[in-house]
């Protein structure tokens, strides 16, 4: 509720993962939790306006880009500056925090020609590797697959530098 007073939070010390926090109050305890999510990179907000490529916000990578789709048909852009053969791991983060957003990620060159794209690859959230072809501008583009928006369509992409990593599942028979 916007009308309380704010109280300042405590978040468990955690290197990387999602945190779940309940609002209390005088009025007593919120009943849904605020999922967050936690990774050390440095964060940018996004700034209005950055519907076009020629807006987009400025960030650098690795890093995390949040933004709100704010109305119908908003689309997100930022910009950065990459390196040939730097490979980043890209992951959105939204409707797995509680965000209402189907969210379609891309990375394109500063001509338009679309690198890497991708659509529920995480379950629910957008995520794909990409490697940079070339030294140069690069822009991230943030929208929803079915081009709603509003106040709640919160949403965090992640580009992280990629690590070799080997995951073994074994099935029980």
């Amino acid at each position: 509720d916007p009308g309380l007073p704010a109280t300042p939070r405590t978040l468990p010390a955690v290197d990387e993962g999602i945190v779940t926090l309940t609002a209390t109050s005088e009025a007593g305890e919120s009943p849904t939790p605020l999922q967050l999510r936690v990774a050390n990179l440095p964060n940018t907000l996004e700034q209005e306006p950055n519907n076009a490529r020629e807006e987009g916000t400025a960030a650098t990578v690795p890093g995390a880009f949040e933004g709100i789709l704010t109305e119908p048909g908003d689309i997100d852009h930022f910009k950065f500056t990459a390196s040939k053969d730097q490979e980043f791991e890209v992951q959105l983060w939204g409707r797995t925090l509680g965000s209402p957003i189907d969210g379609v990620v891309r990375v394109r060159k500063a001509d338009g020609g679309v690198i890497a794209g991708n659509d529920d690859a995480a379950g629910l959230d957008s995520k794909m590797n990409v490697k940079i072809p070339e030294d140069g501008e690069y822009f991230l583009e943030v929208h929803d697959h079915l081009r709603r928006g509003g106040a709640a369509f919160a949403y965090r992409v992640e580009v992280a530098s990629q690590t070799p990593s080997l995951e073994l599942r074994l099935d029980a028979a």
